[in-house]
């Protein structure tokens, strides 16, 4: 620092970077010092500055905690509802544990009691087996009693639009295949080219229908099933593509049964005359008629070979490769021994 001629100073050049830098020196290790000491410096970061366990396992342990108490309470509601709940059951340690969570100032959670949740969680799961906290959940109404918002409402929307859509595109192809017969000529008639368009349509809704009515049947399986589900709370959403491949199945069976069968055996021997779109709708209602149907005819119309009739087979190979080779040892055979063990060996392989 220079003296001017006026009497005051001046700093010199280079001197005020100095002192601004040695501040800042100054004030990034007092923080680095604070951090320490509270635990949230570069060494310390995530830490408790008491117990030396990070923040975020503090945090991931309270997450999954919070997380189990809610499918606890899940539980617990279900088996009120059913009125089985286990009598190991505490529910007010379960309440207090949960009031502990809820609280921002209380302290974590101990070790006895992240256990006493995990035990009542499988102990829970052990007396209801047939639902799950998801289950539950996908299942919960709302304060009305209604499902509006989740998943599962979602679904089953889908569910009735698809089937209602479904039903007047069958209706309204029954109508069009009747205006089409009504417009066709009759015989000894003329054939015009508007005649062959109609019967070309015809023809095409005739073989789109057991695929439409196939694909009815399915949905019809599904909504019952779906049905069966809710009242007993065992819908899980996760499964919701186990019932679209159910449909898209009963869809193709119902258009393919039709290539089998044209009727159905009674128990008196009789037979029951079935449309293809009767058909169509039992097959995808139920994929397994068609399943028995290919069954039946594979029987019927292939070979039946199975492994055993595959090894005698094989052991026949066998035998008659032995009788030529003992027969061409015979014929060399020059003792009557011999010939004789070899006529024995050869009866034995024919009576075989």
């Amino acid at each position: 620092m220079s003296r001017t001629t006026d009497g005051s100073h001046s700093e010199r050049p280079g001197e005020g970077s100095r002192k601004e830098a040695g501040k800042e020196a100054d004030k990034e290790t007092g923080k680095a010092q604070a951090d320490t000491r509270r635990g949230t410096g570069a060494e310390g970061a995530g830490k408790d500055p008491e117990q030396g366990i990070g923040r975020d396992a503090l945090a991931d342990c309270d997450r999954t905690a919070r997380e189990l108490i809610a499918e606890v309470g899940l539980l617990v509601s279900y088996g009120l509802q059913q009125g089985d709940l286990p009598d190991e059951l505490d529910i007010a340690r379960l309440h207090g544990i949960k009031a502990k969570l809820d609280d921002c100032d209380a302290k974590p959670l101990t070790s006895a009691e992240f256990a006493a949740i995990v035990a009542d969680y499988k102990r829970l799961t052990r007396r209801y087996p047939e639902v799950s906290p998801r289950t539950l959940a996908a299942t919960q109404p709302d304060a009305h009693g209604r499902m509006r918002k989740n998943e599962t409402a979602e679904y089953l929307r889908c569910l009735w639009y698809w089937t209602l859509g479904l039903v007047l595109f069958a209706v309204s192809t029954n109508v069009a295949m009747h205006a089409v017969e009504v417009n066709l000529p009759h015989p000894g008639q003329g054939f015009g080219y508007d005649d062959a368009v109609y019967d070309l349509w015809y023809q095409a809704l005739r073989y789109i229908e057991p695929f439409l009515y196939g694909a009815l049947g399915a949905f019809a399986y599904v909504l019952r099933v779906t049905a069966e589900k809710l009242f007993k709370r065992e819908f899980d959403p996760t499964r919701i593509g186990e019932h679209v491949n159910r449909i898209v199945l009963g869809t193709l069976a119902g258009g393919s049964i039709i290539l089998f069968i044209t009727q159905i055996p009674n128990e008196d021997t009789s037979t029951v005359q079935l449309s293809a779109a009767a058909l169509g709708f039992l097959s995808g209602y139920s994929v397994d008629f068609l399943f028995n149907t290919l069954d039946r005819i594979i029987n019927a119309v292939l070979p039946r070979v199975s492994l055993s009739s595959s090894k005698r087979s094989v052991q026949r190979t066998r035998d008659e490769d032995l009788i030529k080779e003992c027969r061409s040892l015979l014929e060399t055979a020059s003792d009557e021994e011999s010939r004789a063990r070899l006529k024995l060996m050869i009866e034995a392989l024919e009576a075989r």
